[in-house]
């Protein structure tokens, strides 16, 4: 696709649940933001070990 990511990032941030489909992009999901607009189970990321 026509995306600003490299296809290792999005793999790892696909299986992450952390990229949204947007059109023919994609949109990374980050942390940042009010918690009431998140929805539940998606306030917080994995801590990355």
């Amino acid at each position: 696709g026509f995306t600003k990511f490299s296809r290792t990032d999005y793999v790892r941030w696909k299986a992450e649940n952390r990229i949204m489909p947007d059109g023919v992009n994609a949109k990374l999901l980050g942390c940042h933001g009010p918690l009431a607009n998140r929805q539940p189970g998606r306030a917080f990321l994995d801590a990355i070990t």
